[in-house]
């Protein structure tokens, strides 16, 4: 598995700088639409709120409410961002989550690539392991009728409480719904460690496990979405860490973008 990961993941990202190198010059405007009527930079707004802050089917926030805000900067192919929420004093101390990311976007024969890297933060933290950690993301994805899907593969050397190189595997699908103005979605997802060992068994109760949601949201003017979605995971969890924040659950997200 983890051969055929890192196989998956050199693939990826080799296509995607190809691809990036071929096509540059030609990228103009959004990186969303290639539309030469937009301009080669943007910088968009987003933030909201959620039931239950859920990361990879584990509960961020011990199952409790969470906010969450966030900028993106765009110039053609190339973007950065940081995001950040809310969170609890299981996942660190100082109750807060910041992220900064960085990678490029392009497409090729109608199919979009995402090779980036991001960084997890948890600012004023007091554990005594290391819980910032880095992760390498290479991304396809390509519409098939009205069902968009994309698959991604990450990998960190050392992740979240120094539990050791770490790779993560995910399938997304989403398709808008003839009702409403619906779109329904939905991931699978398969997070495991390089060996045995001990902190990741801790903190997810094995070296792996999977993990999965599907939902149903709703965009009102333009700006606004409301997400419904249930959550489900394999992962056993142990003491205080996971047990009961990888349980299943169903969860509301309200979330701008400007």
């Amino acid at each position: 598995m983890t051969k055929f990961l890192r196989v998956a993941l050199m693939g990826s990202a080799a296509v995607a700088l190809m691809s990036g190198a071929a096509l540059a010059a030609d990228l103009g405007g959004s990186l969303k639409d290639g539309s030469a009527a937009t301009p080669d930079h943007t910088i968009a707004v987003n933030g909201g709120l959620t039931t239950d802050y859920v990361f990879r089917g584990i509960s961020q926030s011990d199952n409790d409410p969470a906010v969450f805000a966030g900028i993106d900067l765009t110039y053609k192919m190339f973007y950065a961002g940081v995001w950040g929420s809310s969170v609890s004093a299981f996942t660190s101390s100082a109750g807060i989550e910041t992220d900064i990311y960085a990678g490029i976007k392009q497409s090729w024969k109608g199919i979009d690539f995402d090779l980036g890297v991001i960084y997890y933060t948890y600012p004023g933290n007091n554990a005594t392991s290391e819980l910032n950690y880095l992760e390498l993301k290479a991304s396809a994805s390509a519409k098939i009728r009205d069902v968009t899907v994309t698959g991604t593969v990450f990998w960190s050397p050392d992740y979240y409480g120094e539990a050791g190189g770490t790779w993560t595997v995910e399938g997304k699908a989403s398709a808008p719904l003839p009702v409403w103005g619906l779109t329904l979605s939905g991931a699978l997802g398969h997070v495991s460690s390089d060996d045995d060992n001990a902190a990741f068994s801790g903190l997810y109760g094995d070296d792996a496990y999977t993990y999965w949601n599907v939902g149903l949201s709703k965009t009102f003017r333009d700006h606004f979405t409301v997400d419904v979605r249930y959550w489900g995971t394999d992962a056993d969890g142990v003491d205080a860490y996971t047990k009961g924040l990888a349980d299943d659950r169903i969860l509301g997200t309200l979330t701008f973008n400007y």
